[in-house]
C-alpha cells in the first residue's frame, strides 16, 4: 500500500502569485479502499480528504492559509490508512519563495558624481541583492540596459562602457 503527492506547482515552488491563490493539492494511492480518509499536514495545519474510486485523492489549501506561510523549505506530508489498518505516509518537499529581492547600488565613482574624465571612461556599477545566485540584475542608464548576474555572496557588477554618460 501506498500514498503519493504530486508536485505543488510546476517547480514546487511557491511564488508570490501561487501564494495569492488556492492551492490544489492532489496524489495517488494504492492499495486503499475508496473513501478512507487522508489527512494532510500542510504549513502546520491539518487537512482531510477522502481517496476516490480511482484512488486518486484532492484537496484545496485556501489562500488564506498560504498567506501566512514563511519564505523557505518546507515539506507537506500525507497519511492514509486502509480497512485492515495498514498505513502508508509520504512527504514532499516544497519551497515558498514569495518576498520580491532587494537590489542595492554601491556609491559610483566613489562620490556619485560624474566628473568629466570618469564620463569619458569606462565605469563599473556594482552592489548587492537577496536575489538568489545567477539571477540577472538589470541597469539601465540613458535608455540602454546592462545586465549583470547575482554572485553566490550576494553582489553583483555590470559594466559601462566610455562615452555613455554624455
Amino acid at each position: 500500500m501506498a500514498i503519493t503527492i504530486n508536485p505543488l506547482s510546476t517547480d514546487d515552488v511557491i511564488n508570490a502569485a501561487e501564494k495569492g491563490s488556492d492551492l490544489q493539492l492532489s496524489g495517488t494511492t494504492s492499495g486503499v479502499e475508496a473513501g478512507q480518509t487522508i489527512t494532510v499536514i500542510f504549513g502546520g495545519k491539518s487537512y482531510t480528504t477522502t481517496v476516490a474510486a480511482d484512488n486518486t485523492w484532492g484537496l484545496t489549501i485556501p489562500a488564506v492559509d498560504l498567506a501566512t506561510l514563511p519564505d523557505g523549505a518546507a515539506n507537506v506530508q500525507a497519511s492514509v490508512s486502509n480497512v485492515a489498518g495498514n498505513s502508508a505516509q509520504a512527504t514532499h518537499a516544497y519551497s515558498v519563495d514569495a518576498t520580491a529581492p532587494s537590489v542595492t547600488i554601491n556609491t559610483i565613482a566613489t562620490d556619485d558624481i560624474l566628473n568629466a574624465a570618469e564620463a569619458g571612461s569606462a565605469l563599473t556599477i556594482s552592489g548587492t541583492s537577496t536575489a538568489e545566485a545567477g539571477q540577472t540584475v538589470t541597469v539601465t542608464l540613458n535608455g540602454v540596459n546592462y545586465s549583470g548576474n547575482v554572485q553566490a555572496d550576494g553582489s553583483w557588477s555590470v559594466s559601462v562602457p566610455d562615452r555613455r554618460f554624455s
